[in-house]
């Protein structure tokens, strides 16, 4: 039986009610008015009682809740995951603002409006314009990355984007990457050392660089 009191005698009505799993909790109702505290108990009560018999499925009330929660909350703690795993920082860059650009061009509040529709239209939208199978590529990654770790959190019943191809990001590249050839490198490294400062460095440091890469495969991340 639900009940209501105010905490030595002042301030607003908490209320006392025993849960579906038979735990006892409090509530505080947010009035100082007897009769609202009264009404509010009765509806915590009933509730109660229709989840323990089986009316309210206490799962799918939880998804309801989840999908009216700010979906900025969530992406933020899916930041810090990616942070915990370890991944580098360009990697998280890249991730975090495919998402955000998504998140913008569908403004997308909750975590309910990110839905396979929303994210397959800014995937079309973005074919339309011309962006490369690349950029689509790796949108399609990191929302699929984001609806898989909200699935296995709980968050979604079941994860929206767990059937979405992506395309290739091979098909229709602009620029196709090759190793320089000799005569090549041997042309670069000279233009290089007699250039002038640029990025902090002199073309002479440049040319080592720029050796150093060549020659072992080392890269910047």
């Amino acid at each position: 039986m639900a009940s209501i009191f105010k905490r030595n005698g002042k301030g607003n009505f908490v209320i006392q009610y025993t849960d579906h799993l038979g735990v006892r909790k409090e509530k505080a109702s947010k009035t100082t008015d007897k009769r609202t505290a009264q009404v509010l108990a009765n509806k915590l009560e009933s509730d109660a009682m229709l989840r323990r018999v089986g009316v309210i499925d206490p799962q799918v009330e939880s998804f309801v809740k989840k999908a009216a929660s700010p979906l900025q909350h969530h992406i933020n703690i899916f930041k810090a995951k990616l942070h915990a795993e370890g991944r580098s920082e360009k990697h998280i860059r890249a991730t975090v603002s495919c998402i955000a650009r998504v998140v913008a061009a569908k403004s997308l509040k909750t975590v309910g409006q990110l839905t396979l529709e929303a994210v397959m239209s800014h995937a079309a939208s973005l074919r339309t314009s011309g962006r490369s199978p690349r950029t689509i590529h790796a949108t399609l990654t990191a929302m699929k990355a984001l609806t898989k770790w909200l699935t296995l959190s709980g968050v979604f019943p079941a994860d929206p984007l767990a059937g979405v191809k992506k395309p290739n990001p091979k098909s229709g590249r602009r620029r196709e990457r090759r190793m320089l050839l000799p005569e090549e490198f041997a042309w670069l490294a000279h233009v290089t050392t007699n250039e002038a400062k640029r990025s902090k460095m002199t073309g002479a440091a440049r040319r080592l660089l720029y050796m150093v890469a060549i020659q072992t495969g080392l890269r910047a991340n």
